[in-house]
């Protein structure tokens, strides 16, 4: 854990400079429900689902700017995952997200996806890396298109438990991740590091059915080609479960 967070404290220290160099940049406070659901297929395959909803409670103004309260990132993610090894997973999903959703500055985005997820051990602490590669096709209402804009991601995640050497039912784990969004392509390249996410969570594990996940969720983004930028200071919850809607365990 000593070597995760102080790389992550220190990225996120870089992100907060931007906010005082332009007069059109957006900062807020915000929270950040979601909910995971995740179903078995078979004993390989799983079917994974996600709800977020990442909202600004309060009226703000940034110079000329005016940034009403509202839905900021609305987003629906299905995916299937192939389980290659223990410790190795495949993934090919859609995510579905709607920017602003429920005022007139809403903009649509489909988001076909590949990636790739490896984990490991460092004595009790189990460190996750993945690999994404998105095509992200933002619609363009003035010119009634969806252009095609690439981005790779790389997410660096852990989870430690509180007691003991794994998390076990019914016990506490801190759990984090950091996530650099790089623009490979496309109209919505406004610089290479476009985005940047990063967590910090207080985990419990109910056992067979889920976890519940709640903490603090920084996330940076360069909005235009100015590069002026948007950040959010959210309050995060994550409800994930494993409900086996089929019965797959059950033959197993």
């Amino acid at each position: 854990m000593k070597s995760v967070v102080p790389f992550v404290f220190k990225i996120g220290l870089l992100m907060l400079v931007p906010a005082f160099a332009h007069t059109q940049d957006v900062h807020f406070w915000g929270v950040l429900p979601t909910y995971t659901q995740v179903t078995p297929l078979s004993k390989k395959l799983d079917w994974s689902f996600f709800f977020g909803n990442a909202i600004n409670p309060s009226h703000e103004h940034f110079g000329t700017l005016d940034f009403p309260e509202a839905d900021v990132r609305l987003q629906l993610n299905n995916a299937i995952v192939y389980k290659a090894q223990k410790n190795l997973s495949f993934a090919a999903g859609m995510i579905y997200q709607k920017n602003f959703a429920f005022d007139s500055r809403h903009v649509d985005e489909y988001r076909p996806y590949q990636q790739v997820l490896f984990s490991h051990y460092l004595s009790a602490l189990k460190v996750n890396h993945r690999v994404r590669f998105c095509e992200r096709f933002i619609e363009n209402k003035a010119a009634a298109t969806y252009p095609l804009t690439t981005v790779l991601q790389y997410n660096a995640g852990f989870q430690l438990p509180l007691k003991g050497k794994t998390i076990e039912p019914k016990k506490f784990y801190l759990t984090g991740y950091a996530e650099e969004f790089f623009f490979l392509s496309g109209p919505n390249k406004f610089s290479l590091l476009g985005e940047f996410w990063t967590n910090a969570s207080l985990g419990y594990n109910f056992g067979s059915w889920g976890r519940l996940q709640s903490g603090f969720t920084y996330e940076w983004l360069a909005r235009n080609v100015k590069k002026d930028n948007r950040q959010m200071f959210l309050f995060s919850t994550d409800l994930i479960t494993n409900f086996d809607l089929f019965g797959v365990r059950k033959h197993k």
